[in-house]
Order: structure tokens, then sequence, then C-alpha cells
């Protein structure tokens, strides 16, 4: 009996796009969605941010599973992936050394989900061509920002509802957005001035990307991201004359810009460097933490709980500024420096491995730097800039932040292969 149900064979001649997609395909393309949907994600919130990175986790495992257990052997194989991991198992050894603190032990055990999404994308990164659809995203998170900041000023609230009180203070929106800018900055000013393959309408229209994202970033007034952005383009300047000017001289003018430009805001009252009298006392506290112990830190939970009793007991004394004012707080998130909040945090240990990450970072900033990708060399220089003064490399926003930042360094710089080709590793099917 002639089955009704059965679907007809397609012609031989069909064209490519009437064969139904595969099931791993369209994981595929909904992880590359996901991550490049992460720049705005970062922009709305920690709602956006987190469901974007658990889409793109699961829209891979589930995929891996599909295709069998070759493809997770074939995904931490990649360079970043050993580095990671062992950065993640130093914050599992200071926790289980440490003890959970306030914050709770799921809050580091958690901290996983970035070295799942970083490697995942990583791997679908080789199936589509994702580092387009990641700039893109880059792009639309900047001028979604910019949307968002006029209607907060021109309506008291953002297209959200988000107060404006949260776009004029260094906090949630504000801070997301200027750590957002100080990346995206460099990358479309460098993609601009760099790329000749395109015409002068496109390199205008790129252009005025990173130009609307400097204007983000001085609305924020957050100047360790300033500054960030700063040395990420005088040092994509030191990449380019590098071989007209000695690069010493280069970095002279920067300096001399940079101490000018303090100079300058600091006696028009624009802004006032009392506040970094403050980290002063923050550090001193951490180098006591590190020194308590040494091996492997206090723990990323426990941190803020470790402060707070070193701070209460009177063991650090509090900084006196040059004008008299007693700076001294007994409660703090984070230690403002990224060198001491990994000393601290996760002691030699962790920042030795964090530091075979980053090297394996610059190399991956490194690679084939034309195109899309030359302003993308300052990364790592901005991530160093950052973590002078400002963001937790622990915080959910940041770490989130920091695994785009890793993910469109190392993503595959090329087109989609050929569906003839099988992406696969032998025997994976």
């Amino acid at each position: 009996m002639k089955n009704i149900f059965r679907r007809p064979p397609l012609p031989v001649t069909a064209p490519a796009h009437a064969f139904p997609c595969p099931w791993p395909d369209r994981l595929d393309t909904a992880g590359a969605f996901s991550a490049a949907a992460l720049p705005m994600a970062l922009v709305v919130g920690s709602t956006a941010f987190e469901a974007a990175l658990a889409a793109g986790i699961l829209s891979w495992l589930i995929r891996s599973a599909m295709v069998g257990p070759a493809a997770f052997r074939k995904t931490f194989s990649h360079p970043l992936a050993p580095p990671l991991l062992a950065w993640y198992g130093a914050m599992m050894v200071s926790l289980l050394t440490n003890g959970p603190g306030s914050k709770g032990a799921w809050h580091d055990v958690a901290i996983v989900r970035f070295c799942l999404f970083i490697p995942a994308v990583i791997d679908i990164s080789s199936r589509k061509p994702l580092i387009r659809w990641l700039v893109h995203g880059f792009s639309v998170a900047v001028a979604f920002a910019a949307v968002n900041t006029v209607a907060a000023y021109a309506m008291g609230h953002d297209l959200i509802g988000n107060p404006l009180a949260r776009y004029t203070g260094k906090l949630r929106e504000a801070a997301r957005i200027a750590a957002n800018s100080a990346y995206a900055i460099p990358l479309f000013l460098g993609w601009a001035i760099s790329d000749r393959t395109h015409d002068t309408g496109k390199r205008m229209l790129i252009a005025g990307i990173g130009g609307v994202a400097i204007a983000q970033l001085l609305q924020t007034r957050i100047r360790t991201a300033m500054l960030a952005a700063l040395l990420g383009m005088f040092f994509l300047i030191v990449i380019r004359l590098r071989r007209h000017v000695r690069p010493w001289i280069l970095w002279a003018c920067c300096l001399a810009v940079v101490v000018l430009g303090v100079v300058f805001f600091e006696k028009s009252g624009t802004w006032s460097l009392a506040s970094m009298y403050d980290r002063i006392y923050f550090w001193k506290v951490a180098w006591a933490m590190f020194q308590d112990h040494p091996l492997v830190g206090v723990g990323v939970s426990s941190w803020p709980d470790a402060y707070q009793e070193i701070a209460a007991s009177g063991r650090i004394e509090a900084f006196v500024g040059m004008d008299g004012t007693i700076w001294q707080r007994e409660r703090v998130l984070h230690a403002h420096n990224l060198l001491l909040a990994l000393l601290s945090t996760t002691g030699i240990l962790g920042t030795a491995l964090f530091g075979w990450l980053f090297t394996v970072i610059c190399r991956q900033a490194a690679r084939r730097p034309f195109g899309v990708r030359t302003g993308m060399i300052t990364w790592p220089v901005v991530m160093l800039g950052i973590g002078m003064t400002g963001s937790n490399i622990y915080s959910s926003s940041y770490l989130a932040l920091f695994a785009l930042i890793v993910v469109t360094l190392s993503v595959q710089n090329g087109e989609c292969p050929a569906a003839t080709n099988n992406p696969d590793p032998p025997g994976s099917q």
C-alpha cells in the first residue's frame, strides 16, 4: 500500500535552500545569534545578557550531543580552553580552601557559564561567519545605547523604563555603556582608518559608529573607561606609525597628552581627583588580604567579607589626602584594580593562570590584524586600562563583556564553509 504520508523526494535540480536545514545547523544559527545579541543584551541589563549566555551554551551543548563526543574534543582543543578552565579551577580551589562567603558558593560555581560560552561560540564560528555577526552586534549596541540615552534625557526614562539617574551615575546602565564604548571606540575607528577595501561612504559610516561611542563614553563621565579608550587609540597609533616614528617618542607624546588632560580638567574644576584617594585605601586592604592568603587568596564570594573584616579591625590606617580629608571605607565589593583583585581573590595561583590566559588573548589579538580586526589589537590594552582602577573582573556584567571580547578576538575571520564541506571531525557523526 502506498504511504501517503511520505514526503516525495526533491528533484536533483532543486536549489540548495529547498532542502530542509538539519538541526545541528539550526542550533549553530541560534548560538551565533545569541552571541551577536550579547553586546545589546549587556546594554539592556542582567536578565538580557544572562539569557543570551544561556541560549548560546544550550544551543551548543545540544548540537554537540547530536553530533557526537568528538565535537567536544574539538572544542576544548582550542588554545584558549586550557588556561580558561585552569583559571576557573583556581577559583574553585580558593572556594574549597576558604569556604563560601556571603554571596554563597553558587556565585563562584556559576562562573562556569562563561568558561562554557567562550569555547562554545568559538566552535560555532568554525561553521558560521560569526565575525560579521559580532561586529554588527557591537554597532547595534552602540546605536541602541545612544537612543536609550537620548530618550532618558528627553522623557526622564529610557525606552525600557529605567530612570535617567541610571545614565548619569557611574553604576548600572552607565557603567555597562562605558565599558562597551571603551572597546567599541578603537574597534570602529581603527577599522575605518585602516581598511582601504571599503569606499569612503562605508568608512565614514564605520567612523560615525565610533564617534557615537565616544559621545556615549563622554556622557557617562567614567574616567577609567575614558582613559582605557584613549590608551587603546594611542596604542593603535603607535602600531601604525612604528616604522616612521620612534615608539618612545609616540609614547612620550601619549604621556604628555594624558598629563596635560588631567591637569586641565583638575584646574578647570570639571573633574575632581579626590575620589581617587579612597582607592588607595582599597588597595592597601586588598594587599593585606593577599599577604594573609598568598597562595589561593580569600575567594571570590568571600572577598567583600574579608575586606570588611580587615577594614573594621583598624589594622589598615586610613589614607589622608593632600587636603587633609580622611579616606576610609569599611565595605567595598571589589579591589578597583585588576592585579590586586587577582592576587587578593585567588592568590599567586589564580594570578599566574590568568596571566597565562591573558598571554593567549594577546596572541589572538595579534593574529591577522587587518580589516575589521585592525582595531581589535588594542583590546588587551583597553582591558589593562580599565583594570587600573575600574571594573570588577569577577562581576557578572564584566565577565559577560570579557567573554564577548575573548570570543570576538578568537573567532575565525572568514566566511561560512561551503555546504559540501564537513565542519566536524571524522567519526563525529
